[in-house]
């Protein structure tokens, strides 16, 4: 019978760096956020569908979601590679594929999803907590 040696070589690695400095990844301010939401409202929607009074409510509460996430470390895989936080607005065609797919995010991270009430619009804010990042979707 044929014997085999093996020889173990060990190397000494840094650990990981858990304190990375995130102070240049701060939230959107208001005024971005207000001008994103103009933006696209402007190109998506038809006129009078979304009010100014709506704009502004939107962008306050989602303001107010950045500046509570900002306190908060970076959560998961996040932790290691954080990404600037960050807007993203989505319509989709129907109730169901906006229920479904706003709730993917939550399959890595904890999740908050707070309905905003327009006028004519009905929308939806879902909060990824890990990556601090939020989704605006809506129905159009």
């Amino acid at each position: 019978m044929e014997r085999v040696y093996t020889y173990t070589r060990t190397s000494t690695t840094e650990p990981e760096d858990n304190n990375t400095v995130v102070s240049s990844l701060d939230p959107p301010t208001r005024d971005e956020i207000l001008a994103q939401l103009e933006e696209h409202f402007y190109e998506h929607i038809i006129e009078g569908m979304v009010t100014s009074e709506d704009v502004k409510k939107i962008a306050d509460t989602i303001s107010n979601a950045f500046d509570e996430l900002r306190e908060k470390p970076y959560g998961g895989f996040a932790k290691y590679c954080p990404q600037k936080p960050m807007l993203t607005i989505i319509m989709y065609h129907d109730e169901w594929t906006l229920f479904d797919r706003e709730r993917y995010p939550g399959d890595y991270s904890p999740l908050e999803i707070i309905p905003i009430k327009g006028d004519k619009i009905d929308f939806s804010m879902t909060i990824i907590e890990n990556t601090k990042r939020i989704s605006l979707a809506y129905v159009g």
